[in-house]
């Protein structure tokens, strides 16, 4: 059961959709919208919508979605977010950089009640853009910048996988910035990143465990040779 929100047709799209019923979700969050007079609940349906038509490859549909948010007094940062990675998955990596700032600039940080979203993801959106747009210089830099700021953004490395996938960066740049505590939680959310990129984290990880292990006995055995017999 999920917390009620004031609007059943809502409440029963967010209990489809924790059972993983996307497309009975997606129709639901449509009724909702129509069917509730919540503008929290009406902008919130419409960034579910979003993302949902983004997950099904229709980013075309998701601008007028981004609209209803920003209509409802729903965070401006997330319809920008979510009107952006439409635009990245159309090729339209200057839309998506007017919408979110250039390299180096500030993330605004979206926020709903009950849709997950953070400057991390926000962030990430950007990276794709600079790389889509050929800068691959600026989104290696604005990546190194966005892990600064949140190591466990799963967004980010969700964008790492890619970017490794397509050969543009080399995870091991990156893997520094991981909390090793959080490794096998990681793979659990990159479930839907592409495997080359998994296998090119996965490889950098146990590649700086490696070399931390060698450190460590190097150091070692140079400690026990300068004592004292």
């Amino acid at each position: 059961m999920v917390e009620e929100s004031g609007c059943h047709e809502f409440d029963r799209a967010r209990e489809l959709l924790g059972e993983q019923r996307e497309d009975e979700a997606l129709d639901w969050f449509e009724i909702a919208i129509d069917a509730t007079a919540l503008a929290r609940v009406r902008a919130s349906a419409a960034a579910h919508v979003a993302a949902l038509l983004l997950g099904f490859g229709r980013p075309w549909e998701v601008a007028a979605f981004s609209t209803t948010i920003r209509d409802c007094g729903g965070s401006a940062a997330l319809a920008d977010m979510l009107e952006a990675a439409a635009s990245v998955q159309m090729g339209d990596a200057a839309g998506a950089l007017r919408l979110l700032g250039d390299a180096g600039a500030p993330v605004a940080t979206p926020h709903d009640e009950w849709f997950p979203c953070s400057a991390a993801g926000a962030h990430a959106t950007r990276v794709r853009a600079l790389a889509l747009a050929g800068r691959v210089d600026d989104a290696r830099r604005d990546l190194h910048d966005a892990l600064r700021d949140a190591p466990n953004g799963h967004e980010l490395w969700e964008t790492v996988a890619w970017l490794a996938a397509e050969g543009l960066v080399d995870a091991g740049e990156y893997v520094g910035h991981l909390d090793s505590s959080i490794v096998v939680e990681l793979f659990g959310w990159l479930v839907s990143a592409p495997s080359d990129g998994l296998d090119a984290i996965a490889e950098a990880l146990w590649r700086a465990a490696l070399s931390s292990t060698v450190g460590s006995e190097a150091w070692n055995s140079r400690d026990l040779k300068s004592r004292p017999h």
